[in-house]
């Protein structure tokens, strides 16, 4: 008998984080995600786990044993193009052994923030172009960023009210138009990924406002005690990164199950 059980609200979830202490990636968005008490998070025994499972659609984090019943069933039953983020190698041959000839690795990389400065980051942001304007993140801004980045802030946040509240987000707009916009991906408490999406228009690409408003938001941060991580997922991400202080890019994997072809 499989046996998987969510620890709801009424359970206290600090008494689990342990059991995830191999991942050394997206560290920010699990053990806040973990320490917030949002997502769902399940395990295979309330008093000894072995397995667990921390899940904040479309993004998962499996941790301990992965031969258990519990990770097996979880495994068979994700859906296309969710990521599985793993702390072991372990975890990896089991995907391969479940998913088959649907499993594809994609390649991420994450960089250490502890090389960032804020001289550096200043310099950057005077680099802002004439025209542009950067400020707070307005609702109206969020109407003309992609549909899927909305989508998901939505999901994650719980309402557009609820993203607002968040002040580090930045925005670069250009005769009220909004150019670029830099934000935490992930609910969090005291640290962050970030997120920057630079609208596709000609009059705004190549002209630095991806690293303005990253520099700017991550001065914000940094002056109170707020940790911007970066987990690069191309190298033109792993170029903006660096540009902007990150440093010691290292490589991993994280994976999804391609879509059934039949």
């Amino acid at each position: 008998m499989i046996k998987t059980i969510l620890i709801e609200d009424r359970i206290d979830r600090k008494q689990y984080i342990s059991l995830f202490k191999k991942h050394i990636n997206n560290r920010a968005i699990l053990f806040q995600g973990l320490r917030l008490e949002i997502g769902h998070l399940f395990v295979d025994s309330i008093n000894n786990p072995t397995t667990g499972i921390f899940s904040l659609d479309p993004v998962h984090f499996v941790a301990g044993n992965p031969d258990t019943s519990t990770a097996i069933e979880f495994l068979r039953k994700v859906q296309p193009l969710q990521f599985v983020f793993i702390p072991t190698e372990k975890w990896s041959k089991q995907i391969s052994t479940i998913w088959g000839e649907r499993t594809i690795p994609h390649k991420r990389t994450r960089l250490d923030e502890t090389s960032l400065s804020l001289d550096h980051l200043r310099k950057l942001r005077e680099e802002l172009p004439s025209g542009f304007n950067i400020g707070p993140i307005q609702n109206r801004h969020l109407d003309e960023i992609p549909s899927g980045y909305l989508d998901s802030i939505e999901k994650l946040f719980g309402s557009r009210k609820n993203f607002l509240k968040d002040k580090f987000g930045k925005s670069i707009t250009f005769k009220e138009e909004l150019a670029s916009i830099a934000y935490p991906a992930f609910p969090y408490i005291n640290e962050f990924e970030i997120q920057v999406i630079t609208l596709n228009k000609k009059d705004f690409r190549q002209k630095g406002l991806a690293t303005v408003a990253c520099a700017e938001m991550i001065i914000d941060a940094l002056e109170h005690n707020i940790v911007p991580h970066w987990d690069a997922a191309n190298e033109p991400s792993i170029a903006l990164a660096k540009k902007l202080g990150y440093s010691n890019p290292v490589s991993y994997y994280a994976y999804f199950k391609a879509p059934n072809s039949e």
